[in-house]
């Protein structure tokens, strides 16, 4: 559990991440297996194989960072030095039997983790990525030079061809590793976690090359598909939805840039304005997630080792873990971020930045990001629906409402406050706000961080999330500024007050 903490919480640093009505769970749900309690686990060696290759990235990668810490020796919860590696191994077929729904109960080729690691197997080093990839390890912005992007994009066809036949199935269920020292299930290696994160790259990188090219639609299709990609296992554990919304991020990200600096067709547009519906509708209440990551932990603790299996704080995980899941019980994401419970979050959060220790602060954060996600994919639409609307009247709209029903059914919710997202225009342009977790509006006071005695103290509680119409373009932003635009098919319609 150790582990997995950290992994939740390097989740939260690399998240940056609509909806009025949460539905239950579809049939075909993703984790259906996962939520079986009588289905016997799968050994089917295609499983272990997966686990091995992962496990042997995992291991090269902790041991280089090891390799440049200052000592290799942690505090066992009785207080022991203890080296740790934190090396983690393919499980026996026994442990198989009490990781619950850490391991899958489904033929391979019926899983869509199955076809993940197959993609993350076929990527290419992200040392061999030109300047400007988004996997690239290369301090040189992109700087003009397409055509060693192309190649890349290339040599990174099967990836995408392997993550597509993933995306067809209806099940995701990623068997988990055993950490060596503590003898604890691990579904979430460094391994995976980056590797479906440089899938997301590819995905990104293959949409700037035909942004370049000059085209938007095809661009926008890839961003799409990354959006769709991180929904896949958004819902799965807590650890997952985490690494989902930095996945979808990236996809969401690059969408708004592009309708922001880029002439789209309607049709791209409102495929857009659809996606972000479809993003949403298809997020599981933060209860089941919960109850997943609850019954995990719960069916795993016999395999972990002591000292660790009887620390006090495993078993604050548990309680804490227990206690959030029935306050998430029965409701929607965006009436838990109206209760004051997300007022001791922000208290949490200022806590944790400061450098203390505080366990109970993990999930209250996990809520609010879920719901930061879902503030930016909300904006997303809206900013799709505005580009409709100036298309088809040559203006911007007066307000929201402008735009119902006949782009967006009804204005998006504020995810903080319950109450439609707000809108203003100015100077012939417009902002859009949220609120935030502090659920008070300051009119669109704009969010900042402040850094204090070393110590990274984020005060965006005080202040609402602010998105404007003008936005750094793709390729700005991949250049660092040295290149301003991308070249479109036709210019912007020019707006008339």
């Amino acid at each position: 559990m150790a582990l997995r903490k950290a992994t939740i919480l390097l989740a939260l640093v690399i998240s940056g991440l609509i909806s009025c009505v949460m539905p239950p769970a579809e049939k075909g749900d993703a984790n259906a297996a996962a939520d079986s309690e009588v289905s016997k686990p799968s050994v089917a060696p295609e499983y272990f194989e997966m686990v091995q290759a992962l496990a042997d990235r995992h291991n090269r990668t902790t041991a280089k960072i090891l390799a440049n810490s200052a000592g290799k020796m942690i505090e066992a919860p009785d207080k022991t030095p203890q080296p740790l590696s934190w090396h983690v191994r393919v499980p026996t077929a026994a442990e198989t039997e009490k990781m619950g729904p850490l391991w899958p109960t489904i033929p391979p080729e019926k899983n869509a983790a199955y076809y993940f690691v197959k993609a993350i197997i076929a990527q290419a080093d992200d040392k061999e990525a030109p300047a400007g990839s988004a996997r690239s390890e290369k301090p040189d912005p992109y700087d003009g030079d397409i055509e060693p992007l192309e190649k890349w994009v290339k040599r990174n066809r099967p990836v995408l061809e392997a993550m597509r036949e993933g995306m067809k199935q209806d099940v995701y269920c990623m068997p988990a590793a055993i950490v060596d020292e503590i003898g604890e299930p691990q579904p979430m290696m460094i391994s995976l976690n980056s590797g479906l994160r440089q899938i997301a790259g590819d995905l990104a990188d293959a949409g700037f090359v035909e942004e370049v090219k000059g085209n938007p639609d095809r661009a926008a299709g890839y961003y799409l598909e990354c959006v769709r990609f991180g929904k896949k296992f958004r819902d799965a554990t807590v650890i997952e939805s985490l690494v989902g919304d930095a996945v979808q991020g990236m996809g969401q990200r690059s969408l708004d840039n592009l309708v922001a600096n880029a002439t789209l067709s309607d049709e791209t547009l409102r495929g857009i304005i659809v996606a972000c519906v479809e993003a949403e509708m298809a997020q599981d209440a933060p209860a089941r997630i919960l109850a997943r990551e609850l019954a995990s932990l719960e069916a795993t603790a016999s395999l972990t080792k002591a000292p660790w299996r009887d620390a006090p704080r495993t078993r604050l995980d548990l309680s804490t873990l227990k206690a959030w899941k029935e306050f998430a019980s029965r409701k929607r994401l965006d009436e838990l971020l109206q209760k004051k419970a997300m007022e001791a979050a922000c208290e949490h959060e200022l806590k944790e930045y400061a450098g203390k220790d505080n366990d109970e602060a993990m999930l209250p954060r996990t809520f609010i990001e879920w719901g930061n996600r879902n503030v930016r994919m909300r904006v997303t639409q809206i900013r799709a629906a505005i580009a409709l609307y100036q298309k088809a009247n040559g203006r911007l709209p007066d307000s929201l409402d402008a735009l119902c029903p006949g782009i967006l059914p009804s204005v998006p919710i504020d995810p903080f406050s319950g109450k439609p997202m707000r809108y203003a225009k100015a100077a012939g342009s417009w902002i859009i706000w949220s609120v935030g977790p502090e659920n008070v509006d300051n009119g669109g006071e704009q969010y900042i961080i402040r850094h204090e005695g070393g110590s990274r103290i984020q005060t965006a509680y005080d202040y609402d999330y602010v998105f404007t119409a003008q936005v750094r373009s793709n390729i700005e932003r991949r250049s660092r500024g040295a290149i301003k635009s991308l070249p479109m098919p036709a210019e912007k319609p020019k707006e008339t007050e």
